[in-house]
């Protein structure tokens, strides 16, 4: 049976602290495929506020007060995501995005569409997040030493007081009781491009950062996070992940110049 694709109303959901550099590139790509965008400023000292309030597509704001403290973090992601999720249930959407400031999804055109045409029993949708690589000294480590690409579920279609996972960091965006509703289904179509972590010196401050709030990894489900976010290298090992990339760099140099001298051989 072709399901036919209906009008839908989409949801978009944002936390942000101190987001100026990226945050209007992303309100922008959301106004693409979001009907609204339910926004928490957390405790934002920079332009954050100016930008959410000068943006049509944002809906509901609420805003945490700097005076709590200077912490990243300083509320655990449960009570943040949760909050979300109430937010949600006063738009009451047909799908919900979550999406960070320093995301955007491409090609925006195709959400919509996308998501009309799934039948009912389709609950969340996993697509991929891509890790965007603007690194001047190591232009090429993406994708020498990997994709920076994985899927992940950030879009499900909305019922009243869905629940938030319960730890401090790396809740799943994806509600965790969305299963009870229907099958999850995972596709190309769109993805999200991250911009936050685009060099490695970016990716070693977010493991410092992570790893000072999580020594254990007991938040990660136990998965170190040098290993996950410095392309399997340890943290103290960053020159071997370098000293490899420049190896496997210049590998690849000499096979592509070998080849680029047989076709020329080949043509004379």
């Amino acid at each position: 049976m072709l399901w036919i694709g209906v009008a839908v109303k989409i949801l978009g959901l944002l936390m942000v602290r101190n987001g100026q550099d990226l945050l209007q590139h992303c309100l922008e790509n959301m106004a693409q495929y979001c009907d609204t965008v339910a926004v928490i400023n957390d405790r934002s000292t920079d332009a954050t506020e100016a930008i959410l309030r000068a943006s049509p597509v944002v809906g509901n704001v609420v805003t945490l007060n700097p005076a709590f403290s200077s912490d990243d973090w300083f509320f655990p992601e449960s009570a943040m995501l949760e909050l979300l999720l109430r937010m949600a249930d006063l738009e009451r959407p047909d799908w919900v995005i979550s999406v960070d400031h320093d995301q955007q999804i491409e090609p925006a055109a195709l959400v919509r569409p996308t998501l009309a045409a799934f039948p009912p029993q389709v609950a969340a949708v996993r697509v991929p997040h891509v890790s965007v690589w603007n690194d001047p000294d190591l232009p090429e480590l993406v994708p020498i030493m990997g994709t920076a690409s994985r899927h992940c579920m950030n879009i499900w279609r909305h019922h009243p007081g869905l629940r938030a996972g319960g730890k401090a960091l790396h809740n799943p965006r994806v509600p965790v009781d969305i299963g009870r509703y229907g099958e999850t289904v995972t596709g190309s179509w769109f993805s999200f491009r991250h911009h936050g972590w685009d060099t490695l010196a970016k990716r070693i401050a977010r493991v410092d950062f992570y790893t000072s709030r999580d020594p254990s990894y007991d938040l990660n489900d136990g998965v170190a996070y040098d290993l996950g976010l410095l392309f399997g290298y340890q943290r103290d090992a960053v020159d071997d992940l370098v000293s490899e990339y420049k190896r496997r760099r210049l590998e690849a140099f000499d096979g592509m110049s070998r080849m680029s001298r047989m076709i020329w051989v080949s043509v004379e």
